[in-house]
């Protein structure tokens, strides 16, 4: 398994089948990638993309 860290948070790698699925500590499935060199790039995206919705929607 692969792990890193973003903004305070660990996440994991776990293979899922033909992808890969990134959890969170609490093992919360973020998102899913087909190669697993891109989760870390896709995780980022994804947190980013959900915080600027929640602060448009403020």
């Amino acid at each position: 398994m692969n792990s890193f860290t973003f903004k305070g948070v660990t996440y994991e790698v776990i293979p899922n089948g033909n992808h890969f699925t990134v959890v969170d500590e609490e093992g919360f499935a973020m998102v899913s990638v087909k190669n697993k060199f891109d989760a870390e790039t896709a995780l980022k995206e994804h947190v980013i993309h959900c915080e600027e919705l929640y602060r448009r929607n403020l």
